[in-house]
């Protein structure tokens, strides 16, 4: 039996890996959300190409002996490692200097609702309900809703 050519095993594995990881991701988003499946879920998200790409070199016998792992310059693999954790922790403080969010991992649904709503008060006399009281209006945050001025109410 005759391999297939170059071109259309990597056109399979990319529509594959597209597939699956599509498919992945809407069983998160209407499952629940990230805040449900949590980091876990986001793991075995990036872990899809590369289990894809085991799985098919082992379903159509094309073996390991082609992949290999070349020792190459440290400074090299600093850059690899440094460069993000970089770009990541000024996306981070950046974020926390503009106020879009808070700089921590994936929080959980639960401390989400109970901890994580601010109460605001509103400054406008008309806007009130009973003309003119300042009532406590629990809101949450979206990501570009302190830029944008508009909080969603919970």
């Amino acid at each position: 039996m005759a391999q297939p050519s170059s071109k259309k095993l990597v056109l399979a594995f990319v529509l594959l890996v597209l597939l699956t990881s599509w498919s992945y991701e809407a069983f998160i988003i209407f499952g629940g959300g990230v805040a449900r499946f949590g980091l876990a879920g986001l793991v075995i998200l990036m872990w899809i190409p590369g289990l894809l790409s085991i799985l098919l070199r082992l379903a159509l016998g094309l073996g390991f002996g082609d992949v290999r792992f070349i020792v190459g310059r440290p400074r090299y693999y600093g850059y690899a490692l440094l460069l993000p954790l970089a770009l990541a922790l000024i996306t981070g403080l950046l974020c926390v200097i503009l106020d879009i969010r808070q700089f921590a991992l994936i929080e959980s649904h639960d401390s989400r609702l109970h901890g994580g709503a601010r109460t605001l008060r509103s400054a406008n006399p008309r806007s009130q309900p009973d003309g003119g009281s300042n009532i406590a209006v629990r809101a949450r945050w979206p990501t570009a809703a302190p830029l944008l001025g508009s909080p969603t109410l919970t």
